[in-house]
């Protein structure tokens, strides 16, 4: 947890722990998680109703095509 780029629920812990102990992180623990799963779970169910709207039939036939060259472009991005 200390090691990830939101490293502003270090102080959630700290508190929590200072304040309940073991009882109080794993509230914090189990909060972080609800909250996470269900916003990432809002944000496919919004993106799939999205892209409902959007006529894939140029995805379907170009997919392989279109990801291949996606990773392309991310190989020689990482190589710079």
């Amino acid at each position: 947890m200390f090691l990830t780029p939101c490293t502003e629920i270090e102080v959630y812990y700290f508190t929590a722990g200072d304040l309940l102990g073991w009882y109080g992180i794993v509230i914090v623990s189990i909060t972080y998680l609800a909250i996470t799963v269900l916003i990432m779970l809002l944000l496919v169910y919004f993106g799939f109703r999205r892209f409902e709207k959007i006529r894939s039939q140029f995805i379907e036939h170009y997919g392989k095509q279109i990801t291949g060259v996606i990773l392309v472009i991310l190989g020689l991005w990482y190589l710079v």
